[in-house]
């Protein structure tokens, strides 16, 4: 799974626009949010994990946002070692979005 945020304005006010897609490429979420911080990545991982129920996602991919690590941490806190995700950041690795 792959994460970013783009921002972008909306009605003359700044947002982000969350994304979220699968190893094939396949959409799995969007999120518009007033800010970037860890509970809107909170929000959004929940969001994206609710939309693929059946699937666990073994590594995400995102930029070096601050909020991702700490959101994939406590994710992982709350799973387990054998539920864990992998947390890949490196530049322009998410660019498949």
């Amino acid at each position: 799974m792959a994460w970013d945020e783009t921002d972008l304005r909306v009605n003359g006010r700044w947002c982000y626009l969350w994304r979220a897609i699968d190893q094939c490429g396949k959409l799995i979420g969007v999120r518009l949010a007033a800010r970037r911080t860890a509970n809107a990545a909170r929000a959004f991982m929940r969001q994206a994990s609710d939309t693929v129920r059946l699937s666990h996602p073994l590594t995400i991919v995102t930029d070096k946002t601050h909020g991702y690590a700490k959101t994939i941490g406590e994710w992982n806190a709350l799973s387990g070692q054998e539920d864990a995700i992998r947390h890949v950041t490196r530049k322009h690795l998410n660019n498949r979005m």
